[in-house]
């Protein structure tokens, strides 16, 4: 990310750019070279993933603004990158609302109260059921990897027949304050949840934890 006025480029071994701010410049993510967009939010560029039907703007803002309160709030912290499914036809969220709010207050009781989620509603329209798409934002210096919080949910998900979990491929990440690097990659990734694709069903389609 950069300033809009002052141009902020850091340089890996070998002179390849380790992330690019310009809009449509290619992003070097993790070793690959990607085409990406990017995303103006409090005069900072951030590349966010391109989508041919655009992004939900309030939602990309909304999902920064949580990294940047839950980092005012830890100088490091655990990011997940989690899904799931409902069976239910659903209007109203409530299956998943319930299930996070279960197991939001059982990461409190083991991590204290910094813990910090969003969740995004996708529904296609010759699907009959919505899935989700979530971040979970825990503090860093108690939990450093997910394993015992996915077993964690994959265990409760055993007592919920309405809702499935999967976990993504390379679901975590280790944030500090002080990289705009971990920030970068961690907002990519995050801005999945912001397409507007599948995001056309009537009701509710995002919900954010307060940040107090």
């Amino acid at each position: 990310m950069k300033k809009l006025i002052k141009t902020q480029h850091k340089a890996k071994a070998g002179g390849v750019s380790e992330y690019d701010c310009h809009a449509g410049y290619l992003y070097y993510y993790d070793g690959k070279r990607i085409e990406t967009e990017h995303f103006i939010h409090q005069e900072l560029i951030w590349q966010v993933i391109h989508f041919k039907d655009g992004i939900n703007k309030k939602i990309m803002g909304k999902l920064i603004d949580l990294m940047q309160f839950a980092l005012s709030t830890y100088s490091r912290i655990l990011a997940l990158r989690l899904d799931f499914k409902c069976y239910l036809e659903s209007q109203d969220n409530k299956p998943i609302s319930s299930f996070f709010n279960h197991l939001i207050l059982k990461l409190k009781r083991r991590y204290g109260r910094g813990v910090y989620y969003a969740w995004v509603r996708e529904q296609g329209k010759e699907n009959q059921c919505p899935h989700y798409h979530a971040v979970i934002l825990l503090n860093g210096h108690k939990i450093n990897h997910p394993s015992r919080i996915i077993t964690l949910i994959q265990r409760d998900i055993t007592q919920n027949p309405h809702i499935s979990f999967y976990c993504p491929e390379n679901c975590y990440y280790q944030i500090r304050r002080d990289s705009t690097a971990d920030q970068q990659r961690f907002i990519y990734r995050a801005s999945y949840l912001s397409k507007n694709k599948s995001k056309e069903n009537k009701g509710k389609s995002f919900s954010i934890s307060r940040m107090k």
